[in-house]
C-alpha cells in the first residue's frame, strides 16, 4: 500500500503508526488498524512516552470493540484510563471511562456502566460546575442506563438537567434540543405519564421533522422512532388517527434504511398500520 510507505517514510515511528493506522480505520480496515496501534503502542512503551500509550491503548479499544473484540478492549480502554488517572489527567480519564461505559452498556453489563458514568459526572462537576455541556452526553448516557433497569426517577431528572443545558446553549428549537426530548417523552411514556410524554414527543417531533431534510440519517432514525413511539402514545390516548398517521411515516422513513425496520422491531406494527384507512 503505497499510502503506508508514503506516511513510514524512511522509518516507522509512533506517530507515523498513529497516522497509518487512522486511515486504515477510516476506510474500516480495522485488521490493519489494529496490528498498526499495536506496533505504535510497543514503540510507545519502549520510549515511555505515557501520552502515547494512553493514546494508543485508547485506540485499541476502539478497533477491538468494532470486531467485537470486547475483552480486549476492556483491557485497552482500562489501561488508557490508569495511565491518564495515573498523572491527574482528570478529562481525559473521564473520557476514557465514558468509551468503557459505552462498552459496558453494550454487553448490557448496566449497574457496572451505570458507576462509571456516575464517576465521570462527578469529575465534570468538580472541573466545570453543574450545568457545563460535558454534563450532556455521560448524563444521557445514564439516564439510559437507568431507564433500562426501571430507575425512571434517575432517568427523568438526568434528562431534565439535560434539557436545561441544551436549550440554555442552542435555543429550544434546536437540534440539540431533540434528543433530550425524545428520551425524556419515552421517560414518560414508560411511566404511564401519557399527556406528558405527547407534550414533549410532538416537540421532538416538530425539530426532527424541521432538521430532516439537511441532517441525514441519524436525523432520519430519531425522527423515525419518534415517529413510531409517538404514535403508540397516541393509541393510548385514544388517538387512532392521528397513530395511523406517524405509523405511515415512520414506516415511510425506515424504507430508505435497509435493515432498520427488523433492527429497530418495528415491521409487524409498522406495516399493519401502513396498511389501514
Amino acid at each position: 500500500m503505497k499510502w503506508l510507505s508514503d506516511i513510514f517514510g524512511s522509518k516507522k515511528t509512533v506517530q507515523s503508526c498513529l497516522e497509518a493506522a487512522d486511515q486504515a480505520a477510516d476506510v474500516a480496515d480495522y485488521a490493519l488498524a489494529e496490528k498498526l496501534y499495536l506496533q505504535a503502542l510497543e514503540m510507545a512503551e519502549e520510549k515511555k512516552e505515557h501520552a502515547q500509550v494512553a493514546v494508543c491503548s485508547f485506540k485499541l479499544g476502539q478497533i477491538c470493540q468494532a470486531q467485537g473484540k470486547n475483552a480486549v478492549a476492556e483491557t485497552h480502554l482500562r489501561r488508557a484510563y490508569q495511565v491518564h488517572e495515573d498523572f491527574e489527567e482528570a478529562e481525559d480519564a473521564a473520557i476514557c471511562l465514558i468509551a468503557l461505559g459505552k462498552l459496558y452498556r453494550e454487553q448490557h453489563r448496566l449497574a457496572e456502566a451505570e458507576q462509571l458514568f456516575h464517576y465521570v459526572l462527578r469529575i465534570y462537576q468538580q472541573e466545570h460546575g453543574d450545568d457545563c455541556q460535558q454534563m450532556v452526553e455521560p448524563s444521557m448516557l445514564l439516564a439510559d442506563c437507568c431507564l433500562k433497569q426501571g430507575g425512571f426517577v434517575e432517568s427523568e431528572n438526568l434528562l431534565r438537567r439535560v434539557l436545561s443545558i441544551q436549550e440554555k446553549q442552542y435555543g429550544a428549537q434546536s437540534l440539540e434540543v431533540a434528543g433530550p426530548l425524545l428520551h425524556l417523552a419515552q421517560c414518560l411514556s414508560r411511566q404511564d405519564r401519557l399527556t406528558e410524554a405527547e407534550e414533549h414527543f410532538l416537540r421532538a417531533f416538530d425539530i426532527y421533522t424541521a432538521a430532516s431534510a439537511e441532517k441525514g440519517r441519524e436525523t432520519a432514525l430519531s425522527l423515525c422512532a419518534c415517529c413510531h413511539e409517538y404514535g403508540r402514545v397516541c393509541l393510548k390516548l385514544s388517538k387512532p388517527e392521528q397513530a395511523q398517521k406517524l405509523f405511515r411515516q415512520a414506516a415511510v422513513l425506515a424504507e430508505e434504511f435497509p435493515g432498520y425496520l427488523q433492527e429497530a422491531d418495528l415491521v409487524e406494527e409498522l406495516e399493519a398500520f401502513s396498511q389501514k384507512g
